[in-house]
């Protein structure tokens, strides 16, 4: 109906931003940052190890049984949120997606040729990946005011690409210099910092100042 001014358009959102979340602004930006900082280091690189052990003609098969598995997740994810509200949500996430690709380093170290491993992998990641990502953007809408939601939501999706744009370059250095499984264990141990400033974070949207 109106036209915005830069102000309106560009700065406005930002200071509501800081403005509402001003208690808990350091750790609403680094949890951002982190959550998924695990998924961000594997995500660009888990196709890679699989060729590695020779299962590339299996990824048509694989990547539609994740596709699914990602749609059910997300769902799983959705009612999980009802039940125990957000920050309970959002631990059982994470360490779901950190048991999910613990089966990774199973592959590499027990069963390298196993086709129902691979499977099983490919359902399983994906799976927690749609519940994980599900209750993290629906969390992330809780710290946006209805005027600026739009602004705001883009603000802190940013932050979470941010962690993949940082992390993503260091995968490669990882896996060339000390292989696939420090890689694997480096990225289990990537999820710990965000849930410590978690627990500085409100569970909805009642604690947030208005």
């Amino acid at each position: 109906k109106k036209t915005k001014t830069i102000t309106e358009t560009f700065i406005e959102p930002y200071k509501d931003l800081i403005r509402r979340n001003k208690s808990v602004l350091l750790p609403l930006i680094m949890f951002m940052t982190l959550y998924r900082m695990q998924d961000r280091l594997l995500i660009g690189v888990t196709n890679y190890f699989f060729v590695d052990l020779g299962f590339s003609q299996h990824f048509i098969f694989g990547k539609t049984l994740g596709i699914i598995s990602s749609i059910m997740g997300g769902l799983l994810g959705s009612l999980c949120v009802k039940k125990y509200g957000y920050k309970k949500a959002l631990v059982i996430g994470i360490l779901g997606h950190v048991g999910a690709s613990s089966l990774l380093l199973a592959q590499s170290i027990l069963l390298p040729t196993s086709h129902a491993l691979f499977y099983l992998i490919m359902f399983c990641e994906k799976f927690t990946r749609g519940f994980e990502a599900t209750i993290f953007f629906t969390y992330q809408m809780i710290f946006c005011s209805k005027y600026f939601v739009v602004s705001q939501y883009s603000i802190l999706i940013a932050l979470d690409r941010l962690s993949g744009t940082i992390v993503s370059s260091a995968s490669g250095y990882i896996i060339h210099s000390y292989g696939w499984n420090i890689f694997f264990l480096f990225s289990f141990f990537g999820t710990i910092p965000s849930l410590w400033f978690l627990r500085k974070l409100p569970n909805d949207a009642s604690k947030v100042e208005q």
